[in-house]
Parts: C-alpha cells; structure tokens; sequence
C-alpha cells in the first residue's frame, strides 16, 4: 500500500485537509502521516487524527538546538492556543539551526532578527521526516516555511509532491514556478486561469474546489447558525455585522478597526457589530469597545458567518465562505498597504485576495465608507444587486475532498511519478 505524507498548517490549511484526510481513509488507499503544524496540531487532536509535530523530529544530537529553541520560545511561545511549550521548542530550535546551516551563523542571527520566523525554511528537518516516513507522495498546504519546505525536500529526493492552495496562491509567486509540486490543486476556473497565465502547464493545475468549504451547507451549521444568532441578536431585530479578523493583521490597524466598530456600534443601536479574532491568535479582549460583541474563535466559523446579515474581511478565507453562504461581503482594503513580509511579491496587502475582482466584495478604502457600505450591501439596490448575481455564479460548494483524493489517486497511479526502489 502507498505512503502518503501529509503537511498542513493551522486555521483554514487544516480545515481544508481534515476533510480530505477522512476521504483517504475511508477509500484505504494509503497508509498517512500527518504532520500537523502550530495550531493544526490541536485542531486534529480534537478530531481524532493521529499527527507528528516537530517535536516527533527531534533527535539525540540536537540539544543545542533545543537551547535556541527555548530561547526563542520566551518572545515566540502563546499561551492558549492549544500548541505545548514542547513543541514550540522543538519548532523554532530546529528551524533556528537549519538556517544557521543554510545561510551562516552570522545571516541566521541577520535574517532573524529582520524577518522572525518568515526567515525559516526548514528543509533539513523535513528531509529527516520524509527518511523516516519513505512517502511515495508528498501533499502540502500552501504556507511558505515547513510546507513549502517539504515540497522541496519531496523534490530532491525524487518523491511526487501535490500543493494544495486554499484561496488565490498571489501572496507566493514560487507557486507559479514549473518546478513548484508536481501538481497544484485550486479551488476554481478562475484560480485556475491565474496560474496558466502565469506558465503552469495546463496538465499540472486541477480544479477541485477546497473541501474547507464542504461542511459550510451541514446540518449541523445551519442548527449551530441559528443558535449563535440568537445569542447575539435574541429579539431578531438587529443586523448582524461580524468581522471576521486575520492574523496577519498589525495592531494599529486592528484598533483602529475595533474603534470604528465600536463608534458604529453606539451610533446604530440597529446593529449588532460582532468581532472575530483569527483562530491562531490569543485574543486580548480588553481593549474591545463598549456595543462589540466578541465571538468564539475557537469554533468553527461557519456557524457564525451563516447566522450574519453582511461579514467584513481583509484577506481572510471567510470572504469565500461568506459568499457561498449567500452572504454580502465587505473588503477593508486601507489596512497595511506595505505589510512587510509580502511587500517583495505584492506591494499592496489586498492583491492576495481579489474578492472585488470576483464581484463577491463590496470594497471600501476607508473606515469612513463602512457605515454606508453596510446600508449599501444589505438594503435593496445596485450595490446589493451585484454582489448578489455574482455570488449566484460561484460554484456550488460540496464534494471537493472527493475530487481532491481523486486528483492524488491519479498522481499515485502515474507511471512517470512511480519511485523507484
């Protein structure tokens, strides 16, 4: 039986690689191995997924490394989101010291100390997991560190390597490299087109929809929907606004934001303004304003798109999700126009996720539009009127995992990506 290795990071990655995990074992195609990184790790435990972390990598020799480890672990380490201290450890020590022997000891303390952990590519401890795993395919998320780090160890020794792109794949220009992952899988024509025009062969790019998106019509959302809205709005005569934040976010921009929202909030008692930290964030909570209700980050989202009137994003997945839940979609476009880790690939934050593009987002420039834009979207009009025709052009969510495992399936079965022993 095959091998597989699968790499995925928290938030949306995981979302999008549970449901395919449960496809794979369910058709018993393959033996799998997880490896579950920063948040994903919990998720999985909550489901009942077998996973590694870093901290499964670590070897005898590797005490030094360790010691950086918990050096960085004092300014890197969050308590609450679920990651142990150990892991933690064993994430930033070994990635520390796969830079060190990339670059040099002197660089490794330069592009650290300018860039944190985006300065990691741990293509040595990924090297060491796939000797012990000897996977016959290789499937990442689509993160720049450890998963495009695996990709790339999957390369050089000659291992077949699927990415899996959750959104647009904009923010990392690598992944319209021919030498990027045997195949890409994206969740729409339009992605699709994207990476085609941009030198993908029309043979390595699939189209399978993100199976993240597949629970959004459940049962179980729709009960879970109205329970949260009730919660929120328990006299059914508010709208319910929900911004559902990123983690990329800088604080300047997220008080600012939270500001407005609460100058909103006691301006139109006809709104019921709700805040959603991003799951892999530990939100502080004391500086929410007075009217702004804050929402669990710790449950899925879905429940709590659905039970809303119109939903707020920058670059988050949940723009998609609101839109295929019907929902109107409002795009802040002023935040971080120079965010400094995506500034080499596209100069403005907002590039990573054309939701306006789509026709799916009504963008605004400035919070000062936010008021109007929320009338605009959610009362019958032009603006209304559009966003809601191309939300009835998206594909139709469900399935995806299955298309996603027979996308594998096909990779698996080819000859030219058979290893040989």
């Amino acid at each position: 039986m095959k091998r597989v290795l699968l790499v995925t990071y928290g938030g949306g990655h995981v979302a999008m690689m549970i449901p395919i995990i449960r496809e794979m074992k369910s058709r018993g195609i393959c033996h799998m191995t997880v490896l579950g990184l920063t948040t994903a790790g919990p998720r999985l435990q909550q489901e009942g997924i077998p996973y590694l972390g870093f901290a499964d990598l670590v070897e005898p020799y590797d005490d030094d490394a360790l010691e950086k480890g918990r050096q960085l672990a004092a300014e890197n380490h969050t308590q609450g989101t679920g990651i142990p201290f150990a892991e933690t450890v064993a994430y930033l020590g070994l990635s520390y010291a796969d830079l060190e022997e990339r670059v040099g000891i002197e660089q490794a303390k330069l592009d650290y100390n300018e860039r944190k952990r985006q300065a990691f590519l741990p293509k040595g401890p990924l090297k060491r997991l796939l000797s012990r795993v000897q996977p016959d395919l290789v499937v990442a998320t689509s993160s720049p560190r450890a998963e495009l780090a695996a990709i790339m160890a999957a390369k050089t020794m000659g291992i077949p390597s699927v990415s899996i792109i959750d959104l647009f794949g904009r923010e990392w220009p690598y992944m319209f490299e021919a030498d990027y992952a045997d195949r890409v899988l994206v969740m729409s024509d339009l992605v699709r087109d994207d990476f085609l025009s941009r030198g993908r062969g029309a043979n390595e790019v699939v189209v399978t929809g993100n199976p993240a998106f597949d629970r959004l019509f459940s049962l179980t959302i729709r009960k879970d929907s109205r329970r949260w809205r009730d919660s929120v709005d328990p006299h059914q005569e508010r709208k319910v606004v929900l911004w559902t934040a990123t983690s990329i976010l800088e604080d300047r921009d997220r008080l600012e934001i939270l500001k407005s929202l609460g100058e909103l909030a006691t301006k139109r008692p006809d709104l019921a303004i709700v805040y959603r930290p991003h799951p892999n964030t530990v939100a502080n909570l004391a500086d929410l304003p007075t009217g702004v209700i804050a929402a669990n980050n710790r449950v899925d989202c879905a429940a709590q798109i659905a039970g809303s009137d119109v939903v707020l994003v920058t670059v988050s997945t949940t723009g998609i999700e609101a839109a295929l839940l019907d929902k109107p979609v409002i795009k802040m476009s002023f935040t971080n126009p120079e965010y400094r880790v995506y500034a080499d690939s596209y100069p403005h934050y907002d590039a990573m996720a054309p939701y306006e593009s789509m026709g799916i987002a009504h963008r605004i420039d400035r919070l000062e539009q936010l008021e109007s834009a929320i009338d605009e979207v959610t009362s019958p009009g032009p603006v209304a009127e559009t966003l809601q025709i191309a939300r009835n052009e998206l594909p139709a969510a469900g399935d995806a995992a299955g298309r996603v495992v027979d996308a594998l399936e096909d990779v698996m079965q080819t000859d030219r990506f058979k290893r040989v022993a």
